[in-house]
């Protein structure tokens, strides 16, 4: 993943934890269709972020055909899943307290 989209994912995943809106999660947030896929569809398997149901949505409506293969879809579309849940994790841990 470009270095540039990986930075407008993170920000854009940063800000929708506290104000989250499904229908935020279109193509153009990164400029890609399947690695923003791949990130709602991390983001609904994990229990820290929130939202699961929603996300998960998200990914049936994004990458129909990839929601029961993350890691192959990761994989295919060079996106880093260890590399991903560590920055946001470090983002969200830094981030201003929502007003």
């Amino acid at each position: 993943m470009l270095r540039s989209t990986e930075g407008s994912l993170l920000d854009f995943c940063v800000t929708q934890r506290d104000r989250f809106d499904e229908a935020a999660w279109g193509p153009d947030v990164c400029g890609n269709r399947e690695q923003l896929g791949a990130a709602a569809l991390f983001l609904s398997t994990v229990d820290w972020y929130g939202h699961r149901e929603a996300l998960r949505r998200v990914a049936v409506k994004l990458v129909p055909e990839w929601t029961d293969r993350l890691a192959v879809l990761a994989r295919s579309h060079d996106f880093d899943l260890a590399r991903f849940s560590h920055l946001l994790r470090h983002r969200l841990d830094h981030a201003p307290a929502p007003a």
